[in-house]
């Protein structure tokens, strides 16, 4: 979560006008600070899949179907009304690009039919998803001849027109997604493990997969669309080495993300002090990321007032901005003025993360046990 908001902090106050993965133009603080965030994706939906898995295992097979489409359809419907407008800050829906929450929510759905069959089944049919969306997916035409179920669930960028003058957008194409979804549906059981054997199986694990990654990148076998070469010089043959493809997630960006991830966590004591404000925001993930964004929009809007007397170029999601668009001059900060407001969003947001994590504790609402 604190990744994600140090990137969102970045997309909205930065004053670099380019992309960070731009190799002809980045460095390497700007690009690691942006392939930091990529860990969140993946993350998500490897996480998903483990609560789903806890879940199930205190309900009968139809209330945990019943349970993973309507939480679906209630991500999707926060995906398509707060979220969208903390992004956007109107409600014109000309345009829209619906993120991760749509992506979990469609993949909780496909999940849902998958939790009569036993665990280890459905951790191999998203383990299966993943190794081989990669080879699948070039047979596949793409743009206008696309079949547009498989567009809708694989093609980042394709356009849908739902009415005249409404244009939906697919920014996550959720068929990997649910791969990785489904195969920690299957890795929950790890966790059922005694402290010690856990923590052994979780790096052991972490430690293949990200082997696998080097052995599959350094020698260009499989899972990744663009193959790595060296470039003119070190800095940017490793910045090459991890340009890797988020949407659709391909096998060696999920490779990268979830193994140091599996090791970390089995490395990791989040008991320590040092960890406990991390502990608390990420024990209510959803309400953060309600918030998050409209309060660094909010910053940013407030920023720009404040400088230029106006914000009306804010009106609109950074991603959906207008071709050509351009800064304003002097608008935003360096990375170190990044991370500082990204640390002072954590910050004011901290009290309240520990105030909705009490009541959460406390509550037996169904409401609450969505968000």
């Amino acid at each position: 979560m604190a990744l994600m908001a140090l990137d969102h902090t970045r997309t909205y106050l930065t004053n670099v006008p380019y992309a960070p993965t731009d190799l002809a133009r980045t460095f390497p603080a700007l690009f690691f600070t942006r392939w930091t965030s990529q860990y969140c994706t993946p993350l998500f939906l490897f996480l998903a899949g483990i609560g789903a898995a806890f879940a199930a295992a205190r309900r009968p097979p139809s209330e945990t179907a019943r349970w993973l489409v309507t939480r679906g359809l209630v991500l999707i419907a926060l995906e398509m009304t707060a979220v969208r407008w903390g992004w956007y800050f109107n409600v014109d829906y000309a345009h829209t690009s619906p993120q991760i929450l749509w992506a979990i929510g469609l993949s909780m759905i496909l999940l849902a039919p998958l939790v009569w069959l036993p665990a280890h089944v459905v951790g191999t049919i998203g383990a299966s998803v993943m190794l081989l969306h990669n080879a699948v997916g070039p047979w596949f035409p793409i743009g206008a001849d696309a079949p547009w179920l498989w567009a809708l669930l694989y093609e980042r960028g394709h356009a849908f027109t739902i009415t005249p003058g409404m244009v939906f957008v697919v920014n996550f194409p959720p068929l990997p997604l649910f791969g990785l979804m489904a195969a920690g549906y299957g890795f929950a059981a790890v966790l059922r493990q005694p402290e010690t054997e856990r923590r052994r199986t979780l790096v052991r694990t972490g430690v293949t997969m990200s082997l696998a990654f080097l052995l599959l990148r350094t020698f260009n076998i499989y899972g990744e669309h663009t193959p790595w070469a060296p470039q003119a010089d070190l800095a940017h043959s490793v910045m090459f080495y991890f340009s890797l493809t988020k949407q659709p997630l391909s096998l060696l960006m999920a490779l990268a993300t979830i193994g140091p991830a599996l090791i970390w966590l089995g490395m990791v004591d989040a008991g320590r002090a040092i960890w406990r404000p991390l502990v608390v925001i990420g024990r209510v993930p959803m309400f953060f990321y309600l918030v998050h964004v409209p309060l660094i929009h909010g910053i940013a809007m407030a920023l720009s007032l404040a400088r230029y007397g106006e914000a009306s170029w804010l009106l609109t999601s950074p991603y959906d901005r207008p071709p050509g668009f351009v800064l304003p001059a002097d608008w935003g900060f360096g990375l170190p003025g990044v991370y500082a407001w990204t640390l002072v969003v954590l910050v004011a947001l901290y009290p309240a993360c520990w105030w909705y994590a009490d009541l959460k504790a406390r509550s037996r609402s169904a409401v609450l046990s969505y968000l």
